[in-house]
């Protein structure tokens, strides 16, 4: 299953990661499953959060990805993502989501 990878967090990818690593990022992002969200639906909140919390390291990111596949619901309380104040909360990171 591909997901579809919105331009907001292709932008927060090349802006955390170096762009040889945001392009493999990305592409990561599109091809992982994610469990619960099969769907079909771009998991935007769930590709950022897991964003802000590699911070830019690829080992992170990868770390990350993988808990990501076991229980999405982890990284979203994780980044501080998982509650109903989550725009707001990427707001105040700089993150315009509208």
């Amino acid at each position: 299953m591909a997901y579809i990878v919105t331009d907001l967090v292709r932008q927060q990818a090349r802006k955390l990661f170096a762009p040889g690593e945001a392009d493999l990022v990305i592409s990561e992002l599109e091809t992982t499953r994610i469990p619960l969200v099969d769907d079909g639906t771009a998991p935007e909140r769930i590709h950022l959060a897991i964003l802000y919390l590699a911070d830019g390291d690829l080992r992170e990111f990868d770390q990350t990805l993988n808990r990501g596949r076991m229980d999405f619901r982890d990284i979203l309380v994780a980044a501080g993502l998982a509650e109903a104040d989550w725009p707001a909360v990427l707001r105040s990171r700089g993150i315009e989501y509208v």
